[in-house]
């Protein structure tokens, strides 16, 4: 998932309801997007991870360190990489500014699968619990009357109702607040260090690394060529 589309994010407080999102869409207006469904199981029962594998799963450092935590013996490494900025096509993520040149971090793309490292081989996740917020809210959003809708252009077979809406409202309002944060984090980094900070210096920086691996000579060119 690059991102997500650009939605203005609402003001006021969100109160949840118990009634279908179903009840809120009209079919009409989605012709040329998935039918409905109103299973919200449809996710688990069917889908083996379309997302998964042909989105490239772009995050924050806050979900890096929600995996991290979550796992431990971990490296950051196994299962995050820098992409080049050029992947960020929806404008959600923030750039950052790695010796002058920009990147995004997302999960790495296991080699022989090409999917998300935490996609199983039953085609769900392995870390659903504590996924990033992206996977987590995904296909859904929030419209400026707080109503729970779908994202344009979803890879889902069919559009689904989230299984418990008030959660997943309170979800994607955390998302949000975390992405703000995040954006934050990487504007400073980029204020401090973006001219002349490495990799693992940001790596760093957003407490996902407690301390610099020591460089190895011709690390530095290296560590440029290994970019995606």
């Amino acid at each position: 998932m690059d991102g997500a589309d650009e939605i203005e994010k609402p003001a006021a407080s969100v109160k949840g309801d118990d009634h279908s999102v179903l009840e809120k869409i009209d079919p009409e207006a989605h012709v040329s997007s998935p039918p409905l469904t109103d299973n919200p199981f449809y996710c688990v029962q069917h889908c083996t991870g379309f997302c998964c594998t042909e989105y490239t799963v772009l995050i924050t450092a806050i979900d890096a360190k929600r995996i991290l935590d979550s796992i431990p013996g971990l490296h950051v490494y196994q299962f995050l990489t820098f992409y080049d900025e050029s992947v960020e096509t929806l404008n959600f993520y923030p750039i950052i500014q790695v010796k002058g040149k920009g990147h995004v971090i997302g999960m790495i793309q296991d080699a022989k699968r090409k999917t998300c490292p935490f996609h199983t081989a039953l085609g769900l996740c392995g870390i659903h619990d504590f996924s990033p917020m992206v996977c987590q809210t995904y296909p859904f959003s929030l419209t400026e009357g707080h109503e729970i809708t779908y994202l344009s252009k979803v890879k889902c077979g069919m559009l689904f109702p989230p299984f418990d809406e008030k959660r997943m409202k309170k979800t994607i309002l955390q998302s949000w607040k975390e992405i703000d944060e995040y954006k934050s984090m990487v504007k400073k980094w980029n204020e401090l260090h973006g001219a002349d900070g490495d990799f693992d210096d940001f790596l760093v920086y957003a407490g996902l690394l407690k301390e610099k691996p020591a460089a190895d000579e011709g690390d530095e060119d290296e560590e440029e060529d290994d970019v995606e």
